[in-house]
């Protein structure tokens, strides 16, 4: 085979690629990406906003798991009849759930045979769902939420209204190696300290961020003032609950990643979907710039 011969025949199978997504399983991912970004999607915004709270983050954190838990167990016959409904306006074929699932050549798909209905619930739905589930909990794990809020006492936000110098002690000692037992007297008198300098202090006024007290910690020279306790600084701000690391665990393209990019014959829909997703970042490439790449 030639070639171009070798060209043509790639093209076709990303053509029938994307017709058999947009006829067979569009209707599904479409429902099922609606489903499952709103219940992550307080969530979601709340981690983008720079003043998110502990106690705030936590809630948010609990409903989205509880959302999550109550679609995949008891949403897929309402889930279903959603689709069928979105089949019918849109003129799109509708697989019948009795019939065995055809399995395509182009399809990583290596479940066993299967009817439409096990196929479409089990591996694509259900599925689906534990993948966010595992991934919230991969990222906002017991310890690490716990950690977070024990960090977020550090929160300058209202004069530092949730320090607490008992739970910062207790976060310290999620690191022994860097709090050894000789230091947790001295950052106890450092927090002492610390806390009544930052609130008499108008250059600590009106920071509601963790990186807000950072940057100002170093600029006023507190940061060698108060060593331990910017120790304990540099560690909150790199807990991975934190919203700057942690946000990514519940958008909008970690949930194509984990859902659509593993099957090749949706590649052609993901890659709509990055463009349009991202159209601030496409809208400054150019023709030439495509051009040139090719």
């Amino acid at each position: 085979m030639g070639r171009d011969d070798s060209k043509r025949t790639d093209e076709k199978l990303t053509v029938l690629r994307a017709q058999w997504a947009f006829t067979e399983d569009m209707p599904f991912v479409l429902l099922l990406m609606r489903d499952v970004l709103a219940a992550t999607n307080e969530l979601s915004l709340a981690l983008d906003r720079n003043d998110l709270d502990a106690e705030k983050f936590m809630i948010l954190l609990k409903e989205s798991k509880r959302q999550l838990l109550a679609l995949r167990d008891e949403g897929w016959p309402s889930f279903l009849m959603e689709v069928d409904l979105l089949c019918t306006e849109s003129d799109m074929p509708m697989p019948d759930m009795g019939e065995q699932y055809a399995h395509h050549r182009w399809s990583d798909d290596e479940s066993p045979t299967s009817t439409n209905l096990e196929h479409y619930h089990i591996h694509v739905f259900v599925k689906v769902i534990n993948d966010q589930l595992r991934e919230l909990d991969k990222r906002f794990s017991k310890e690490s939420s716990e950690l977070v809020c024990l960090a977020s006492c550090l929160n300058p936000r209202n004069l530092f209204q949730a320090f607490d110098k008992d739970k910062l002690i207790k976060f310290a000692r999620f690191y022994p190696s860097e709090f050894p037992d000789t230091s947790i007297a001295a950052l106890d008198l450092q927090l002492q300290v610390f806390i009544t300098d930052v609130r008499s202090d108008a250059r600590f006024h009106e920071m509601v961020r963790l990186s807000d007290l950072s940057v100002k910690m170093v600029g006023t020279g507190k940061n060698n003032m108060y060593p331990l306790v910017y120790l304990l600084l540099k560690l909150a701000l790199i807990l991975p609950g934190t919203a700057a690391i942690a946000k990514t665990a519940s958008s909008t393209m970690k949930f194509i990643d984990s859902t659509m990019m593993k099957e090749p014959c949706n590649q052609w829909t993901s890659d709509c979907l990055l463009v349009f997703l991202e159209h601030d970042i496409f809208e400054s490439i150019t023709n030439d710039d495509v051009i040139a790449s090719l």
